[in-house]
């Protein structure tokens, strides 16, 4: 029964479980373990290749995904194009998240203006 792995540092939600179960055909969602999840989610601007900092990441997905599982990639684009090519050298579909992004602006007396933005899931979109 094919798995979804969740390589972001969020937890599904339930639209995007349900709709990786009807569009992918996958039985259940796994988010990366916390340690995980946080190392993938401060992924340092100074370093040259975030390759080896995600390599934890990479070691994980060698040892609980299969060829009949998916890949959900998403995050900062180094890290992200570095699981990807994990994923296409080890026969794994890789896909990302689309969202609806709906922003409110609020202008306030001394100028400043506060942003709020909320994500809808969409669907899930093949990496080309």
């Amino acid at each position: 029964m094919a798995k979804i792995f969740n390589v972001t540092n969020h937890t599904a939600t339930e639209m995007q479980i349900n709709d990786a179960k009807r569009m992918l055909g996958v039985v259940e969602c796994v988010d990366l373990p916390e340690s995980l999840k946080k190392r993938w989610g401060e992924v340092p601007p100074e370093t040259d290749s975030v390759v080896a900092f995600v390599q934890p990441v990479l070691d994980w997905l060698g040892q609980v995904a299969s060829k009949d599982d998916v890949v959900w990639a998403q995050g900062e684009w180094g890290a992200t194009v570095g699981v990807l090519q994990w994923c296409r050298a080890h026969g794994v579909r890789c896909v990302y998240s689309t969202t609806e992004r709906i922003a409110t602006e609020r202008h306030a007396v001394d100028g400043s203006v506060a942003m709020t933005h909320q994500f809808r899931h969409v669907r899930f979109r093949d990496f080309p």
